[in-house]
């Protein structure tokens, strides 16, 4: 007979296929909207990565007309000098020419003929002209200013006190040919004198220079020119173009060729922007994207958004830009838009057909798994019931097993504890049992000295006694033994008094040891005993014992268990911490703070492994075992620490090396004594 629940269970194991395929459904809609969501991610990507490949093109083109422009500038004065010094030779060839083939005719017929050959010619667009000069100054020909001919003009100073004539003069004559600046009047402005690079050479037969200049801003309005007519032809991609701006809102370079020469700095976009006006202020930058409204959008004619990127050419107040519509990176974005779609559909049709298998695969074996597992549930149910009724004969007698059980742990944990008591009494004892070996060693040294300082002193009184018995006593040989007998008897007095000690050490420690008696005591003395007794041991493995406590510290407890503890400690660090050849230092510190005496030991052996930090207090850990290690004694040390003394011991990791303890003790221990 099935119970109410377990008519649940079953029925719930029958639905179990119909949930499976509800949950893959979620799990397919699930999917789909992620692959959606990706592919709206993909999509606004996309149009990230079109925006920034756009910004990058308009900037590189850009940054390359503007290199363009300036490497030109950079090169003007290059330039200019180059032209100049073309045209001078070519002159000077006319001249060379000319008297050469007319050595025939009179001297000043051949200078007309040479003056008159170069008068009339002209070049960069008009501005260039030749003049020739005898080297004293005097002019020979000028065919701008013909005034000056015949004149000297050997004191002639420009506007900046230079000596045009005289410097030519002296450089055409003492180098052949060179260069000179100076300040000089344009034919269409007599008034204002400008800059001008000139080149003159030496003509030798007749002691003239020839020579010819032009002006620097001159030259550079045609550079401007020249460049200007270049940038506008430039075109990259099917709307990219450069545009520049002077700082007062003249177009000097567009598209559009009516707007070039056309000052529109109060230009206005649809959405208010002063567009001239934000070009202009983006020049000042070293480089500033825009977004605007664009006049015109060359493939179709019509306005358009548009980012810009602005550089400023600051020589000549030039604002250097290239634009990109957004409708153009929109239709890079449809495109690649359509391609992902596609992919998409095909994507969510594999999704949707792998699901149909998938939620099918899944019902069929559902629907096994659920018939199967009813199966197992009404076998398990059989077995359930069997182990119950075998339950119910167990805990009939579970009771009684309890209770038998609990008589045995008892038991066991009496005996431990008296285990434990003996092995703290073992280990006492075996302190105690090294305590008088180190004693008995100690001394031995100190009575042996003793006897044999006794028997040295038995042996000159008897050859003293000789000698004054056959009357050969002599005051030296009486002086000799009053010397030896004195040193000797200080020997003697010294070892027996170093004995004395010793017995009254070990009598005090080895008593405190057995007899556990509650008692007041000076901290300091009673240190000096233990470590006293302990002296064999550590003088033969060359350990120093540092011992730091203030002489008045008392304390009120057990002495003896204090001894045991700083025994085994120093044990411990000879037995296991000093492995090479040293210096071996224990430190030994005792300080009271808050009524509690805080003993601080260290030592700079080889120390404990950090990995078994928190298991040193364990009983019977020890990593030397195969050396008779037995790992009690730190065990014991923290038993009589907590138990007896009421205090804590706690090891704390050294800076460097060795092992450090931290051990707080009641500065006065009270003893529990109960009523009867």
């Amino acid at each position: 007979m099935l119970y109410r629940d377990e008519i649940k269970i079953l029925r719930a194991l029958k639905l179990a296929p119909f949930f499976m395929v509800a949950f893959s459904i979620v799990v397919i809609i699930a999917i789909v909207k992620n692959n959606n969501l990706e592919f709206e991610q993909e999509v606004q990507k996309i149009r990230q990565d079109s925006i920034a490949e756009k910004k990058a093109l308009i900037q590189r083109e850009v940054e390359r007309v503007y290199d363009f422009i300036d490497n030109q500038k950079k090169h003007t004065i290059e330039n200019i000098r180059r032209e100049l010094k073309s045209r001078v030779y070519e002159a000077h060839a006319v001249a060379t020419a000319i008297y050469q083939n007319n050595q025939h005719r009179p001297e000043a017929e051949t200078k007309r003929l040479i003056s008159d050959a170069l008068r009339n010619i002209r070049f960069n667009d008009g501005r260039g002209y030749f003049f020739i000069y005898q080297s004293q100054g005097i002019n020979v020909m000028h065919p701008i200013l013909s005034e000056l001919e015949g004149q000297n003009l050997w004191e002639f100073k420009d506007v900046k006190g230079s000596y045009v004539i005289q410097n030519l003069s002296r450089i055409a004559k003492q180098n052949g040919e060179g260069f000179y600046d100076w300040w000089w009047r344009k034919p269409a402005d007599v008034e204002n004198e400008y800059e001008k690079i000139g080149f003159g050479k030496y003509f030798a037969p007749y002691d003239w220079f020839i020579g010819t200049g032009d002006y620097v801003l001159d030259y550079e309005a045609e550079l401007k020119q020249q460049l200007l007519s270049h940038i506008n032809n430039i075109r990259f991609g099917e709307n990219g173009y450069i545009f520049v701006v002077d700082k007062s809102g003249v177009y000097l370079s567009h598209i559009k060729l009516e707007y070039i020469n056309q000052n529109r700095i109060d230009l206005i976009d649809e959405n208010g922007t002063y567009v001239t006006r934000e070009i202009i202020q983006a020049a000042q930058t070293q480089g500033k994207y825009l977004s605007y409204t664009g006049t015109i959008q060359p493939s179709t004619g019509q306005i358009g958004e548009k980012i810009s990127y602005i550089k400023g050419f600051k020589d000549w107040d030039w604002a250097i830009g290239a634009g990109a519509y957004l409708s153009e990176i929109e239709e890079v974005i449809a495109q690649k838009k359509q391609a992902l779609d596609k992919s998409n559909q095909h994507k969510i049709i594999q999704i949707a057909l792998l699901s149909f298998i998938m939620t099918a695969a899944i019902f069929i074996l559902t629907l096994i798994f659920s018939n199967n597992l009813k199966r197992r549930f009404q076998t398990y149910k059989d077995k359930v019931e069997e182990k119950t009724d075998k339950l119910d004969h167990l805990n009939r007698n579970l009771e009684h097993q309890v209770v038998q059980r609990t008589q045995e742990l008892e038991l066991s944990l009496a005996e431990l504890k008296n285990t434990q008591q003996q092995l703290i009494e073992s280990e006492k004892m075996a302190s105690l049992g090294g305590l008088v070996a180190g004693v008995a060693h100690e001394m031995n040294t100190p009575i042996g000295i003793g006897l044999t300082g006794i028997t040295h002193l038995v042996d000159i009184t008897q050859e003293l006694k000789a000698e004054y018995q056959m009357q050969e006593m002599t005051a030296e040989s009486f002086e000799r033994y009053i010397e030896s007998a004195d040193e000797l008897s200080r020997i003697i007095n010294i070892n027996l008094n170093r004995t004395a000690e010793l017995i009254k050490s070990f009598k005090q420690v080895s008593v405190d040891q057995t007899n556990e008696e509650l008692r007041d005591f000076n901290v300091q003395e009673y240190m000096q005993e233990v470590l006293l007794s302990l002296k064999s041991v550590t003088r033969q493995a060359k350990v120093n014992v540092e011992l730091d406590c203030n002489e008045l510290l008392r304390l009120n407890s057990y002495p003896g268990s204090l001894s045991q503890i700083i025994t085994n400690l120093v044990m411990n660090s000879v037995k296991h911490g000093f492995k090479d050849t040293g210096p071996h230092i224990i430190k030994l510190a005792f300080n009271e703070k808050a009524n509690e005496l805080i003993i601080d030991y260290q030592d700079n052996g080889v120390g404990i492994a950090k990995e078994n930090h928190n298991k040193i207090f364990d009983p019977f850990f020890t990593t030397n075992r195969d050396q008779g290690g037995t790992g009690l004694g730190l065990n014991i040390i923290y038993n009589i620490i907590t138990t007896k003394l009421k205090g804590s011991i706690r090891y704390q990791a050294p800076e460097k090396q060795g092992v450090h303890f931290i051990i707080t003790l009641p500065m006065n221990r009270v003893e529990n004594k109960t009523v009867a």
